[in-house]
């Protein structure tokens, strides 16, 4: 797509806090952490975890002002919302019309077999097929082989010829019981499970006599559909649906599996740099999200900040104006000849009332040195070298 025309701040500032953040990229061609990245350069606030949810839910949330651009902020105030630029590494996904790979000859006879392969081939052989027909190895101690016997030995030479042009790589396949996928390749410092199966099919299901005759006293229906081995084989990758990738290569119209064997090397290396690039993209939201903690962290302790400030500031109003009474009361003391007094107080003369109410004034002054103090209260004074305050 076209690089679209630069937005202002103030533009996508509106877009971010209108639609989710994923929904903004994808309009733009970019990723989501591509764009949460241009929006913190830019010092764009974006939604938190959990806004959108809230706001579906009908409670109404506050929105955070944008604020100007900083000195060290993008001297431009348009925010370029190019692909090719904001897209981070975790962004990247293997090209679709990239050259096909090379085709690997799977030979007609099992010649010095892989030794994983050897392994197999003993206890496949050795075992009983299930209910359904399948032959497996029930310690998991051998390669995921999932077929019949009618399609082993063909499962087994595929299976060779794969492992030998991944050692051929160096990479490297084990048999490990305790993953939910016993066959493992690592390729590029990733492990993936894989395995080679025989398709099922669905069949019309026949009923049996029996079934008739419970149909029709019990009402009840007998199944549709029988399944069935199809003898149709395919390579299939574990657990990589969600990377939006391919991950069977199987017997089709276009050709037999035999083709596919580089094409599924292939598609392994896809998977592993695929796997790659999301935890760096993970990386990349968690780092985020944590800044996001620590700058919520930061606004929250600022506005804390100032509603003790404000307290503060009124405090020593009502001091200072206090503090401004009682001196004028106490120059009135100072030309008067007598005070009407508590007995209690321990007071014997006029001039000691006098010198008592100038010291309590001075203690209760917050611009004197020591007034108004408490026990969380220290003296802060003017730096000569700026006008700013100092502890």
């Amino acid at each position: 797509m076209t690089n679209p025309a630069p937005l202002s701040r103030q533009q996508l500032y509106e877009e971010i806090w209108a639609e989710p953040v994923h929904a903004v990229a994808a309009r733009y061609g970019i990723s989501d952490v591509g764009l949460a990245k241009l929006c913190r350069r830019h010092r764009i606030p974006v939604p938190g975890r959990g806004y959108w949810q809230q706001v579906r839910a009908g409670q109404r949330m506050r929105r955070p002002q944008l604020p100007p651009r900083g000195k060290s902020d993008p001297p431009d105030d348009a925010v370029i919302l190019n692909p090719a630029a904001s897209t981070s590494a975790a962004d990247q996904r293997p090209k679709p019309d990239r050259p096909p790979a090379p085709p690997i000859p799977v030979p007609q006879t099992l010649t010095t077999p892989h030794p994983l392969v050897v392994k197999a081939a003993k206890t496949l052989r050795a075992s009983e097929p299930d209910a359904k027909g399948f032959l497996h190895d029930g310690t998991a101690h051998c390669l995921d082989i999932r077929v019949t016997p009618a399609t082993l030995e063909r499962a087994l030479l595929i299976m060779d010829t794969l492992l030998k042009a991944l050692d051929a790589r160096h990479y490297r396949v084990t048999v490990d019981s305790e993953h939910l996928w016993a066959t493992i390749a690592r390729v590029r410092d990733e492990a993936i499970g894989f395995l080679i199966e025989e398709r099922i099919k669905q069949v019309a299901h026949q009923a049996t006599p029996i079934e008739e005759l419970e149909s029709k006293q019990f009402s009840w229906h007998p199944r549709k559909y029988d399944s069935r081995p199809s003898g149709d084989l395919r390579l299939r990758i574990a657990n990589a649906q969600w990377l939006g990738l391919t991950e069977t290569w199987g017997d089709g119209k276009k050709g037999r599996l035999e083709q596919y064997v580089g094409a599924f090397i292939q598609g392994l290396e896809d998977v592993s740099e695929a796997r790659k690039a999301h935890r760096v993209q993970e990386e990349e939201a968690r780092v985020a999200r944590e800044q996001e903690r620590e700058r919520e962290w930061e606004r929250q302790r600022q506005r804390h900040l100032e509603e003790r400030r404000a307290e503060e500031l009124k405090k020593q109003t009502s001091r200072w104006q206090e503090a401004r009474e009682l001196r004028e009361y106490v120059a009135a003391l100072k030309n008067a000849k007598t005070v009407v007094m508590r007995t209690d107080l321990e007071v014997t003369s006029l001039q000691e009332w006098v010198a008592w109410a100038e010291a309590y004034a001075e203690r209760l002054d917050p611009l004197e040195v020591g007034g108004g103090a408490g026990s969380e209260s220290r003296a802060v004074r003017r730096s000569g070298a700026c006008p700013s305050w100092r502890g």
